[in-house]
Formats: C-alpha cells, structure tokens, sequence
C-alpha cells in the first residue's frame, strides 16, 4: 500500500524499485510476478513513473502476463499503466483538435 500515496510512488521510484518490478515479471514466481504487476500499475499513475516503466522494458512482459499469468497477474497487467494514463490524454488531444479546427473555421472564407 506504499504505492497508494503520490509522494510514495515517487520515492519509490527515485529508489530505483521500477527495474526491479520489471525483472520480477520474468523472473519471479507467480506470486512475485502479481505483484510486481500490481505495484507497477499503481505506480503508473505518476507521468514520470509511466515514462520510467515503459523505458524499463515493460511492455513485453506485461503483455506476456495478460496471456499466461495468473487471473490476479493478468487483471494488473491489463491495467497498467496504459489505461488509466492515457485516457485523459486522448481527451486532451481530442479537446485541442476540436479547439484548433472551431479556431480555423472562423477565419475560412
């Protein structure tokens, strides 16, 4: 529950803890692999632990979970981070596209 707090998920990754989350979903044992992949995903909700986590190489291995894990390990994997991350995103973007295409409409003659 460390991961819970904001500050928390920074320290936790400033420790240097996302590389070895990562190594722990190909290497650890099932249990170790659940919550290596829930410790990420909760960690994923800070922009920079998100960038840190894809950069650590674990896309793969989070993919690899989603098909073989265990029901706990699959659910997690399927979460993190890219979910929860860039669904504001893609409404920012999609607020912006709308804003800009209104703005230059105004000005067609």
């Amino acid at each position: 529950q460390l991961a819970a707090n904001k500050d928390n998920k920074v320290a936790i990754a400033k420790a240097g803890a996302i590389p070895l989350f990562v190594a722990l979903l190909t290497t650890g044992t099932a249990g170790a692999k659940e919550n290596a992949a829930v410790a990420l995903r909760k960690l994923a909700f800070d922009s920079d632990n998100l960038v840190a986590i894809a950069e650590a190489g674990a896309i793969p291995p989070l993919v690899e979970l989603v098909t073989f894990g265990t029901d706990i390990a699959k659910e997690s994997a399927a979460g993190a981070p890219l979910d929860s991350r860039l669904q504001p995103r893609q409404r920012h973007r999609d607020r912006e596209c709308r804003r800009h295409s209104s703005a230059r409409g105004a000005f067609d003659v």
